[in-house]
């Protein structure tokens, strides 16, 4: 059974999403998401390295110059592999396990924000405070600590899984 996958980019902020050709690639392929993947994978020249910079994961040109967005690929939890899932798991527990700027773990740390797993927590209740910012600021905290993933494990291919509650039996 063929499916048509979309595999988004996550845009600058303020940027508004548009049709695949614009803003994602699309991906039609059979039911292993993997092959796809990988053909993706091989039509980048080279990437730039994990590094938490304005190029982090970006194709790059044979001069080394980016050629377009870091795509981002997240799957629904359920459809991850036990070796995507298990990449994932690590890479947060080593994030989890860097300490911040302010030394201990004190959870409300801003000062080394992004770079550790207690400064994006200390920042989620700065996202409540004003109701225009709500999205954007939520957006900016799912792109960042994506990114920090990509950068402790030295891996552009993690994405943040998401859940599909419907998918779930009711009771």
């Amino acid at each position: 059974m063929k499916r048509l996958f979309v595999v988004a980019a996550l845009l600058p902020l303020g940027a508004i999403a548009g049709d695949c050709a614009q803003n994602a690639t699309c991906v039609e392929e059979e039911s292993d998401s993997s092959a796809s993947l990988l053909s993706l994978k091989a039509k980048r020249a080279s990437t730039n390295p994990p590094d938490g910079s304005k190029n982090h994961c970006r194709p790059m040109d044979t001069d080394g110059k980016p050629t377009g967005l870091h795509h981002r690929t997240r799957k629904e939890v359920s459809k991850m592999s036990d070796s995507e899932f298990k990449r994932f798991a690590d890479a947060m527990a080593k994030l989890k396990a860097l300490k911040g700027k302010c030394g201990s773990r004190d959870w409300r740390c801003l000062a080394s924000y992004p770079d550790s797993y207690d400064s994006i927590s200390a920042v989620h209740p700065k996202a409540h405070e004003i109701p225009d910012e709500f999205i954007v600021m939520h957006r900016r905290m799912l792109y960042d600590l994506e990114t920090q993933l990509q950068v402790v494990a030295q891996d552009c291919d993690i994405a943040l899984p998401f859940w599909n509650s419907y998918r779930e039996a009711g009771s």
